[in-house]
């Protein structure tokens, strides 16, 4: 039943077109996570282009991983899948593991991942549960506890095994992520034509959206965020952040978070001390862009600002520190919040 809808309804998407590919799988997984397919649509496609399999990834320089993976978010990930791509080369002859336990090994590859590689590629009996299964199964089977507990959490993942027709894992799994994403949406639902109306305990209940149950709830936290922008002969100064947090290895213009009683220009002066060793004249604010992050509803304030050209050229002498052309910003891994302050300050004619 379920498995006939999923043979006419899949959508024609570029990882399914390479039946078998756990490369491809692999990396799909990875780039869906926070993320939606139509975004990661293009974003796979320039990666296979450009490293079309695990050898060619394991080739490349971390900086080229990062600016395939730019806009995407969450940089962590990318991060992993080049010290995973190593592994896989060193340890498996550039051939990703078909059992759940070796997958799991792997950087940044969790048991939802596993699962999917070796049952999509590999046809494992593994089971999956993201998002979409999560609120499918919950819904199927009238999961009224809070799915975010552990134990509702367990009974998702024993469920999802025990489903699964024997030999069929891989379609079995696609088709349960493709009903949560095509028809058994969080807040409408298209019951109708589900091929799972029938047995299905939340459209029985008359209220399907009621479930899954989620107690947990979002706090968000409004941060403000000051970059400066330096230049000395058409050039911009942009300094990379360290390897870990959010933005790792990423290049980015001098920034702090604004603390309390601070006001934005003072911040964008601390940006330059702390960041670059600057003493810096801050001048007009020239945008401001907004952004999310996990709980954190960010503000990135960018201001014009000047300092000693021969300080500036003196510390492009540092790794971590690089004086750009615009026309070389496009080889950069930048944060998208960065590249559109930068690109409104370039609209309104940095360098006219």
């Amino acid at each position: 039943m379920l498995l006939d809808w999923f043979a006419v309804n899949a959508r024609r998407l570029p990882w399914r077109d390479r039946k078998g590919d756990a490369y491809a799988v692999w990396i799909s997984e990875i780039m869906l996570q926070q993320t939606t397919v139509a975004a990661v649509v293009p974003y796979f496609e320039r990666w296979m282009a450009s490293f079309p399999n695990v050898h060619a990834l394991a080739d490349a320089s971390l900086d080229d991983v990062l600016v395939h993976w730019a806009g995407l978010g969450y940089y962590a990930r990318a991060r992993n899948i080049k010290r995973a791509a190593d592994l896989i080369v060193s340890k498996y002859d550039g051939r990703l593991p078909s059992s759940v336990e070796e997958l799991l090994t792997l950087p940044g590859i969790g048991r939802y991942t596993a699962g999917a590689i070796a049952s999509i590629a590999y046809d494992v009996d593994a089971p999956v549960v993201d998002g979409n299964v999560a609120r499918v199964l919950s819904r199927l089977y009238g999961l009224d506890g809070d799915i975010d507990s552990p134990l509702v959490r367990a009974d998702l993942w024993r469920l999802s095994e025990g489903a699964i027709p024997q030999g069929r894992a891989g379609d079995f799994n696609q088709s349960m992520m493709e009903l949560g994403a095509l028809v058994c949406s969080p807040a409408s639902p298209a019951c109708p034509i589900c091929p799972l109306q029938m047995p299905c305990a939340a459209h029985a209940s008359g209220d399907p959206t009621a479930l899954p149950v989620r107690l947990r709830k979002t706090h968000w936290v409004q941060v403000v965020d000051c970059a400066a922008l330096l230049e000395v002969e058409r050039r911009i100064l942009l300094i990379r952040r360290p390897d870990s947090g959010v933005w790792g290895g990423l290049w980015e213009l001098p920034r702090a978070t604004l603390a309390e009683g601070e006001t934005r220009k003072a911040c964008a002066s601390r940006a330059c001390s702390e960041r670059a060793g600057l003493v810096a004249t801050i001048g007009d604010l020239f945008g401001e862009i907004r952004h999310t992050v996990m709980n954190r509803r960010i503000t990135l304030a960018g201001f014009a600002a000047s300092a000693d050209h021969e300080a500036l050229k003196l510390l492009a002498r540092r790794t971590d520190v690089v004086l750009a052309k615009p026309s070389e910003l496009a080889d950069l891994a930048l944060a998208s919040p960065q590249r559109a302050l930068l690109n409104t300050r370039l609209d309104q004619g940095l360098f006219a």
